[in-house]
């Protein structure tokens, strides 16, 4: 009786070597190294700016890896502070104003658009009576 003759199995060796496809995708992708020096000024820049994720995508990070750096790095960020929403449209810190001065300010616009509103109507009122004589 002939011996059986065991399927051919596949060549661990062979399926490990790159094939024409593989080898040339390996070639063109390549990884970016950067110092540890780069890494903390690129996210001080992104802290810094207004918009964190426009600057993100800018510089070419990918976000988890910005955050990455962000909670590695944080001891060596200790004075950069990310501006508030307040301070992105140059309003003035709530922080160091106070609630009274705030509604102050905020009534004293409100009077200063109604004068400005009255003032106008009174002009267009003598301009129609103009118009209508």
């Amino acid at each position: 009786m002939a011996a059986k003759k065991k399927p051919a199995s596949r060549n661990k060796k062979a399926s490990a070597q790159p094939t024409p496809a593989r080898a040339a995708s390996k070639t063109t992708r390549t990884r970016l190294q950067r110092s540890d020096e780069d890494k903390i000024r690129l996210v001080r820049q992104v802290m810094e700016s207004g918009n964190q994720s426009a600057e993100i995508k800018k510089l070419g990070i990918y976000p988890n890896q910005f955050y990455d750096w962000k909670k590695k790095y944080g001891a060596q960020l200790s004075g950069v502070v990310a501006p508030t929403a307040r301070q992105k449209l140059g309003r003035v810190d709530s922080a160091s104003r106070t609630v009274a001065d705030e509604a102050k300010a905020y009534i004293q616009g409100k009077a200063a658009l109604l004068n400005r509103l009255r003032s106008q109507r009174s002009e267009l009122d003598e301009l129609i009576s103009q118009l209508e004589s």
